[in-house]
């Protein structure tokens, strides 16, 4: 899928919050709040159109708790549902097992870090987690959801929060860098260095894509399967057959319409679009 200029060839943490971090919540499968999501599926049918089907992802199970779901492909991403913490919760402070980008798709929740300093997650968050080192973060987790992962491997330099913030740029996109300390995390807002509407996230070739294009993209196919998650803006997606779907905030979807009459989008709203590409290649 893809717009005038871009194609869109884009644990249950039961016991803590953001892998490893956070706040402890071992009856919070007792309460029967089990985090879901959808996904949308794009794909050549028998008539040479292209069309769309939704069903709820099925996370895998052990012992009552769901588990993470690995994507197809070699990006290493996983969708991660999370639970609701209990009433009673505490906030406990504890660093990462190692370093990963984690995206919001759903879900809520406040996350604190050094000296009591306080961000929220919510749907289209971005979030660069550093903190493998120092007394790390904490979350309480105010309603079930998932999130993105995507790990950050050796090759990747960590990142310094005076350097990132030097590439100043007009109407900058931000991500959320948690950044070690001895007293605890510290959240720096990171400009995002966009080339071309265009920025890698880690390095397996899964890109965050922006556009303010909102003129009717051509009619094409997906020739390389994705998965595609929105993170801001809405646009429509129309099929040769009359089929018509929305992509907003949180949208999931697998694109694999490789042959037929394809799609095209159809962007309408004020937002520009923010959205992940994540290729599917074994």
């Amino acid at each position: 899928m893809r717009t005038k200029a871009l194609c869109f060839t884009a644990a249950a943490f039961i016991g803590y919050f953001l892998v490893g971090s956070g706040v402890e919540t071992p009856s919070a499968q007792a309460q029967g709040q089990k985090a879901k999501l959808s996904m949308l599926h794009m794909y050549s049918g028998p008539d040479g159109k292209t069309h769309f089907t939704t069903s709820e992802v099925k996370f895998p199970e052990a012992e009552g708790k769901l588990l993470p779901l690995k994507l197809k492909g070699k990006t290493g991403a996983e969708m991660s549902p999370f639970m609701a913490s209990p009433a009673d919760a505490k906030m406990v402070l504890k660093p990462m097992p190692a370093r990963t980008w984690e995206i919001g798709v759903s879900g809520k929740a406040d996350i604190e870090g050094a000296k009591g300093q306080k961000i929220y997650w919510d749907t289209g968050v971005i979030h660069l987690l550093e903190d493998t080192m120092g007394k790390g973060h904490g979350a309480i987790i105010r309603a079930p959801g998932v999130m993105l992962k995507i790990p950050v491997s050796d090759k990747t330099p960590r990142i310094v929060p005076a350097t990132a913030k030097a590439a100043q740029q007009k109407d900058p996109i931000v991500y959320r860098l948690f950044y070690p300390g001895d007293q605890g995390t510290t959240f720096e807002d990171i400009p995002i260095p966009f080339k071309n509407g265009v920025y890698p996230v880690g390095d397996n070739g899964i890109m965050l894509v922006r556009s303010a294009d909102k003129t009717p993209g051509e009619w094409h196919n997906q020739k390389t399967p994705e998965y595609l998650v929105m993170l801001r803006g809405t646009t429509k997606v129309e099929s040769r057959s009359g089929e018509v779907v929305t992509f907003s905030p949180g949208t999931f979807a697998l694109i694999e319409d490789a042959t037929g009459s394809g799609h095209r989008i159809l962007p309408f709203g004020k937002d520009e679009m923010l959205f992940l590409q994540i290729p599917i290649v074994e």
